[in-house]
């Protein structure tokens, strides 16, 4: 079994949403759906200050000027088609860079999305994948997840609370299956099967912490 790197995001971290019926606050998913990523390329035009949202501008917690600094390097990484509209980055290089400069403030996970080789296909040729694997990466397994490409970004098999299929599944503390991977393949395929949630190719995943 071989893996290819689907991307990297930064996830912050919240409170698990109530629906899903396990607690926590420390859920992270890379589903733009049931989690905030970071950067947020919609909330950051390269304004002057008082152009963006005040909210993210706040939350960001930076001065103006390392602002538009923030906003000129998320810009030209999305412009180069390495970071995509869910925060998605191609390469581990660029959301290192960010994950250390802007969000090491322990509120935010940066991970890394795997699948194996097998399901390479299943990616359209509008849906761009890292050109090299970075295989010095320190990582630590956080779980599994069943994701599925729409529209700019992944859904999780949560977001349509498909996890009422498998009545024995266990979650970690970050809201991830705790399955091995071999288990995830067999739950993207009671998904299939079942016919339930959005019509996308239910890929199984896992996801990594990244150790700095």
């Amino acid at each position: 079994m071989g893996f290819f790197t689907v991307g990297y995001y930064i996830c912050k971290y919240s409170k698990c949403p109530d629906y899903l019926g396990f607690g926590g606050n420390h859920f992270i998913s890379v589903s733009d759906c049931l989690c905030d990523h970071e950067p947020a390329v919609t909330k950051t035009h390269g304004w002057e200050r008082e152009g963006d949202m005040p909210e993210y501008l706040a939350k960001l917690g930076i001065d103006r000027d390392s602002y538009l600094t923030y906003s000129e390097e998320v810009n030209k990484l999305f412009n180069d088609n390495k970071l995509f509209m869910d925060g998605r980055f191609l390469y581990f290089s660029d959301a290192k860079y960010f994950y250390e400069k802007y969000f090491s403030n322990g509120r935010y996970a940066f991970v890394r999305v795997r699948a194996d080789k097998s399901y390479k296909n299943l990616f359209a040729e509008d849906i761009p994948l890292p050109e090299y694997e970075d295989y010095d990466v320190a990582y630590e397994k956080l779980g599994c997840d069943v994701i599925g490409w729409d529209m700019g970004g992944f859904h999780s098999f949560l977001c349509n609370s498909l996890q009422e299929l498998f009545a024995d599944l266990c979650f970690t503390e970050n809201g991830l299956a705790d399955v091995s991977y071999a288990e995830a393949e067999k739950m993207a395929d009671k998904i299939i099967e079942d016919g339930r949630g959005e019509p996308v190719e239910w890929l199984p995943v896992t996801i990594d912490m990244i150790l700095l």
